[in-house]
Order: structure tokens, then sequence, then C-alpha cells
């Protein structure tokens, strides 16, 4: 169950920053399921030049101190340039079918009305080491300053979690060749092959 009171507090800062904010309204418990956002236009990093952003919200949005946001659905594929060669972003992964959105529908009830046509979008999961966002604008601030900066902090995680998966810093080995492979997975073929020097240098 929401609290009425966050979630419509939520619904008013997006709308106080962005225009084209459309809240998606579901039920008595949940009355906010999603907040999305019309054709945003992303930093320039990013090549579309712009895209429809759907935010799911926490099922216990105010209530659960731990209530947090985990990333976002952008209605695009979303590219970056990498030495001039195209390429997914890191972590903005093709959304190919719903098993893992039924399995979140107890986090996220967005989930349970229909799922099916989030498939085609691209999930920008976001996890911010300061502290999870919350709300629906401080996943925006987290999302735009990835989406600004997606190369240096793509080659930081490479470093950081290659000497982890290399046993030369302490951490889960198995956890972080993980995080290796997701940066990896939808990658350039030039991107890829940076991104794997600088996690496994030779």
């Amino acid at each position: 169950m929401q609290n009425p009171l966050f979630v419509e507090q939520c619904a008013e800062e997006m709308m106080a920053r962005f225009s084209n904010v459309e809240i998606i309204r579901g039920d008595r418990y949940h009355p906010i399921l999603a907040l999305k956002l019309h054709a945003y236009v992303p930093p320039e990093s990013v090549c579309e030049r712009q895209f429809d952003i759907t935010i799911p919200m926490a099922r216990c949005g105010g209530y659960m101190p731990d209530a947090c946001l985990a990333g976002l659905h952008i209605h695009s594929k979303v590219h970056g340039l990498f030495n001039h060669e195209k390429t997914i972003i890191p972590f903005c992964d093709p959304v190919e079918d719903t098993s893992w959105m039924v399995k979140t529908v107890r986090f996220y009830p967005f989930y349970q009305s229909d799922p099916d046509a989030l498939i085609g979008t691209s999930y920008l999961c976001l996890n911010d080491p300061a502290g999870q966002p919350t709300t629906p604008l401080a996943l925006m601030d987290t999302a735009i300053d990835y989406l600004a900066n997606w190369l240096p902090y793509a080659m930081n995680l490479a470093v950081e979690h290659g000497a982890v998966a290399r046993g030369e810093k302490p951490g889960d080995s198995a956890e972080s060749v993980d995080w290796v492979d997701h940066l990896v997975e939808h990658a350039s073929p030039g991107l890829e092959k940076k991104l794997l020097e600088l996690a496994y240098p030779t």
C-alpha cells in the first residue's frame, strides 16, 4: 500500500521540473502506479534526441523506508558513441520478455497491469552507491547523471569489478564477474573489447 500524500508529492515534484508528465493511476491501495515523462530530451552523450520514460512507483512508497526505485523504462533503444562506433549504452538493457517483471510485481504493482506493453523498451537499471532513490525525481537525477557520463562510469566499473574478479581487491569475485558480463552484454564490439581490456588486463 502506498502513502497517498507521498506519491502525490512525488508527482508534483516531477511536474514542477519537467513538462509532459503523465500520471498513471491505480487503485485506492496504489494511487499512482507510474509516472510517464513524454518527449524527454536526454544529454548530448545519447544519440537519440528524445524518448518517453516510464518510472514504476514502489508498492510501499512513502510507508516503507526501503521502498526504493530501481530503474526506469526508456521507450527506445539507447545508444551512445565510442570511438565513432554506435553502441547500446551499458545497463540500458532491451526488454525482451516479461519474466523479470512478473517476479518484481511484489515491489512494483505497475507490472501487474500490462507488462507485455513494455517489451521493446529499454530498462535502465540504476544502482546509486550513495543511497538508492526513493522518489521519481531523485531517480531521474541519477539517470541524467549516468546518461551524461555513461562512458567514464562504464570504464570505472570495468576497472573496479575486474580487480575484484581477479582477486586483487576484496569482494565477491563471482558477483564481479557477473557485473563485467552485464557491462558488456549489449556493447558494440569496440566498446566490449575496451571494457574487457580494462577489467582483465594482460
